[in-house]
């Protein structure tokens, strides 16, 4: 069990459950368009990178995935836990929360979002896996300078969603540092 589950007072078995769910939420949003309530907005997926909350743009999630084998790479860097085989495909997995100074050791049942995209498809370890949510651009503001300066170099507008600071994340921008940092 996960510190974060164990927090939560969700059994590993519950874990699992819950990233099920997402899944077919995940895989109906494609099978469906976008939800009919929401249809003209864009779907992003919410995880937490430690203390952050973070939205990734659901066409850019391929799947998710908790508890995959990970070879290491001799001689790569801390955050590039190393390759993962997900259904014959290899995938760099990278640990997000130790690169940007949360620290912390990889757990096995680590939350994994693989992003998909022109020039990359990889894993990204991610401490919690929220839900799908639609957010009208709108709404999506400046990033504050509250926002701790390593991640602020991802982090392409904010807005406040269920009370807390929501970070949208800059994909591009993401994989500018993680090949920078290699």
């Amino acid at each position: 069990m996960t510190a974060t589950a164990g927090r939560a007072g969700v059994s590993a078995q519950g874990l699992d459950e819950r990233i099920r769910l997402l899944q077919e939420d995940f895989d109906a949003s494609f099978a469906k368009g976008a939800d009919e309530e929401h249809s003209d907005l864009p779907l992003y997926l919410t995880v937490t990178l430690a203390t952050e909350r973070l939205a990734l743009p659901i066409t850019h999630v391929k799947r998710l995935v908790r508890g995959v084998d990970v070879m290491p790479l001799p001689g790569s860097p801390p955050h590039l836990l190393g390759l993962s085989s997900l259904r014959g495909e290899l995938i760099a997995v990278y640990d997000l929360p130790r690169m940007f100074g949360y620290g912390g050791d990889r757990q096995p049942t680590s939350n994994i979002v693989v992003l998909k995209g022109e020039a990359f498809n990889v894993g990204i370890v991610v401490s919690d896996i929220g839900r799908l949510i639609a957010v009208d651009p709108e709404r999506v503001g400046a990033v504050p300078r509250t926002v701790p300066g390593a991640i602020r170099q991802i982090v392409r507008g904010t807005t406040y969603h269920e009370g807390g600071l929501l970070l949208f994340l800059d994909l591009d921008q993401l994989f500018t540092q993680l090949d920078a940092r290699g």
